[in-house]
């Protein structure tokens, strides 16, 4: 699901086009401490498996969950407060959200919804604010 959703991004968020990385790449930037030397972009990866209820199912196992996806967006940032740069990327949120939300990738049987929003980090010379987005899945097992 995240090549799909990278590839996504390259195509309806011209501001980030060769900016988007994986998760390895992010995991990569967090053990370099290196934020202040990051040049700012998108890192798409798997973040949570979110399980309801099992279904009532004659002969199986029927689960709905939510595959939960995270868009981190990481921007330069000059401004101790982030208030200044926070209004900057508005615009970036706003586009990676309407690429994102409502589309439905073809191996997909519903469309990815938004889930939440939040700035993780301010300071250090760097603004980094997490998207997560929700696509329906099923787990059908057959118990025997």
């Amino acid at each position: 699901m995240v090549p799909a959703m990278v590839e996504r991004l390259a195509e309806r968020v011209e501001t980030l086009r060769g900016r988007i990385w994986e998760g390895a790449d992010f995991a990569r930037l967090l053990a370099s401490n290196s934020f202040r030397t990051a040049s700012g972009g998108a890192y798409v990866m798997p973040m949570s498996l979110r399980a309801s209820a099992p279904l009532d199912a004659a002969g199986g196992f029927v689960q709905p969950m939510d595959e939960v996806l995270s868009v981190v967006l990481v921007r330069p940032s000059e401004d101790p407060q982030g208030g200044r740069e926070l209004a900057r990327m508005s615009g970036l949120i706003s586009e990676v959200i309407a690429a994102l939300a409502g589309w439905r990738p073809s191996h997909a049987t519903a469309p990815f919804r938004l889930v939440q929003g939040r700035m993780i980090n301010i300071g250090a010379g760097v603004l980094v604010y997490q998207l997560e987005f929700a696509v329906a899945r099923q787990l059908r097992i057959n118990p025997t």
